[in-house]
């Protein structure tokens, strides 16, 4: 069985990048955390607030 690992980079304001690894069932479909994260960005009542993998 192949291990499936998809890494979300994030690059912050004051310059440092912080990298995350999550493990996937398949590759062509998107960690749901990840895609939690990304639709939290897009969301503007949320996007200055914490968020918790």
């Amino acid at each position: 069985m192949m291990e499936v690992i998809q890494q979300l980079t994030v690059f912050l304001e004051g310059g440092q990048n912080i990298v995350i690894p999550f493990n996937a069932e398949k590759p062509e479909i998107l960690n749901p955390q990840i895609e939690t994260f990304l639709k939290a960005l897009s969301e503007k009542d949320k996007k200055d607030g914490n968020f918790l993998f």
